[in-house]
């Protein structure tokens, strides 16, 4: 799944509503050198937001390039009419009829002064909470989960090259031991070879403390065909579905996900951790955001512990996605294999054709459900006694 928005096709007043949307572009309050600049943006987020919702926009040099043009179009100025368009911390506004005025707490008459850390204060043009206007979308009372964050590194430590190596890394921010830790490099422009020699050295670097460094896809292996028609998944199926458990969410620890609960047990068996999870695993009022990442994954995505392949769990029971991960290997930017004899490829299908036998296999399969379900824990509690 993949999204099919364009800028190019989208006019001034749909790009400014589509920017005042709660996963638009952040437009509030900013302060420079004791100078207020209400209900504006900065030139890195609005950048950052053509990268992340348009499909024609791939970088931040076209982002760039877009601001400039809306810039020149009248959709928006610098705040203090200073510079033109530029990707970083310079403060602009949205002009004439496309522009959003924030109303101040307690009326324009007799307001008080707001700090720039007031919650209700809000940029976007409303007051938040119970003073909300009617007729108000209530998708801006969702809440968001950051999960990434966006930082500029040099990626040229030994100073080998003669010119600047930076490049922008997304990383996450919330670490669960159970999940993959993520990280993106958006290295357009810079020398190869400097990003081979970091990557080895974050390889060698991690390895002492028993991780691994796994080069992964940027969509979801279910769109695989999509950008690769050399590769597809391999579907799985379960010869048996799983067993209906009455209150399993009240007999398994708490925060652990129920939702094809013995389909995750399954993998984890086989040396699977959790890569992405499926959008649909998360409550309907919390929006999950990315920095680098454009569309939400339809499927809860796995890989192997070893790296050599990734897995989507189906909706409904049917079963599995399997592909072997073509990004590992001999010759590939920051990879190092130990042993010349260890072939990814060839650990990959020995890991689906175990996998499928067992999916395949019905005395087998009810026999994991059976010992699944009696390793939960009881049915009804003991009460608590002192």
């Amino acid at each position: 799944m993949k999204s099919e928005k364009e800028i190019a096709d989208m006019a001034l007043a749909a790009i400014a509503k589509a920017m005042r949307d709660e996963d638009g572009v952040p437009i509030k309050l900013h302060k420079w050198h004791r100078t207020s600049y209400p209900d504006s943006f900065t030139g890195f987020d609005f950048v950052s937001w053509l990268v992340r919702e348009f499909r024609d926009v791939s970088s931040r040099e076209q982002g760039t390039e877009w601001g400039m043009k809306l810039l020149e179009q009248g959709l928006f100025t610098h705040c203090t009419g200073r510079h033109g368009f530029l990707d970083g911390h310079y403060f602009y506004r949205l002009t004439g009829e496309y522009a959003t005025v924030s109303t101040p707490r307690g009326g324009w008459f007799n307001k008080p002064r707001h700090s720039l850390n007031d919650d209700n204060y809000s940029g976007r043009g409303y007051l938040s909470g119970q003073n909300r206007p009617n007729g108000v979308s209530p998708k801006r009372n969702r809440r968001r989960l950051i999960l990434t964050q966006s930082m500029t590194i040099d990626a040229d430590l030994t100073k080998k090259s003669d010119q600047a190596e930076s490049v922008i890394l997304h990383h996450d921010i919330i670490q669960n031991p159970g999940t993959v830790f993520h990280f993106e490099l958006q290295w357009i422009g810079s020398t190869a070879r400097c990003i081979d020699d970091m990557l080895r050295q974050w390889g060698r670097t991690i390895e002492k403390y028993g991780l691994k460094l796994i080069e992964a896809y940027v969509t979801e292996i279910s769109d695989i065909r999509d950008c690769n028609p050399f590769q597809s998944c391999f579907p799985i199926r379960l010869a048996v579905p799983p067993p209906v458990v009455p209150d399993l969410d009240k007999r398994v620890p708490e925060g652990t996900q129920t939702t094809n609960y013995f389909e995750y047990a399954l993998l984890k068996r086989f040396g699977f951790i959790i890569d992405i999870e499926a959008t649909n695993m998360y409550p309907r009022d919390v929006d999950v955001v990315y920095s680098y990442r454009r569309v939400p994954f339809k499927y809860s995505q796995f890989v192997h512990r070893s790296g050599v392949a990734f897995v989507q769990v189906l909706e409904d029971s049917k079963g599995f996605l399997f592909l072997t991960n073509r990004l590992m290997g001999g010759g590939r930017m920051g990879t190092a294999l130990k042993s010349r004899d260890f072939r990814p490829a060839t650990a990959a299908e020995d890991v689906r054709t175990r996998l499928e036998e067992l999916c395949g296999n019905e005395v087998a399969l009810t026999k994991f459900y059976e010992e699944e379900v009696a390793a939960l824990g009881p049915d009804d509690p003991p009460p608590l006694s002192i």
